[in-house]
């Protein structure tokens, strides 16, 4: 599994945002008290129900977000909390990359790219006259 993670490490952003993964806003109650073992950043978007700057936003089993932060730095977990604030799990970051090896299985559905249906084919083009 390391072999897939290292590369999923380096295109996780982009990865995100070209099969849908990533939600642009997250509409939901903002909790009452977020996790105070959140990160300041996190726990204050949460208050005032916005997604963190440094968020990509994932869906949990449940339908609600799940925001994967990301680290100040290549060796640092990045990690993943719930909508209330809590930790769940780091999937990625840290010296190799491969995450803190906790992570339900959710979160790993939740990371795989999603196939898009294919494009209708292009009208035909020739016309009778």
């Amino acid at each position: 599994m390391a072999g897939f993670l290292t590369p999923l490490r380096q295109a996780l952003p982009a990865l995100l945002l070209a099969t849908g993964g990533l939600t642009a806003s997250a509409q939901h109650a903002p909790p009452a008290q977020p996790d105070p073992t959140a990160p300041t950043s996190l726990q204050q978007a949460l208050r005032e129900g916005r997604v963190p700057k440094n968020a990509f936003v994932l869906r949990a089993p449940d339908g609600r977000p799940a925001y994967l932060l990301t680290a100040p730095c290549c060796d640092h977990f990045n990690p993943l909390y719930d909508a209330d604030g809590r930790y769940v799990c780091a999937p990625t970051g840290g010296f190799p990359g491969n995450g803190d090896g906790g992570c339900p299985d959710w979160v790993w559905e939740a990371l795989q790219p999603r196939k898009s249906p294919p494009p209708d084919p292009a009208p035909s083009s020739t016309a009778t006259r």
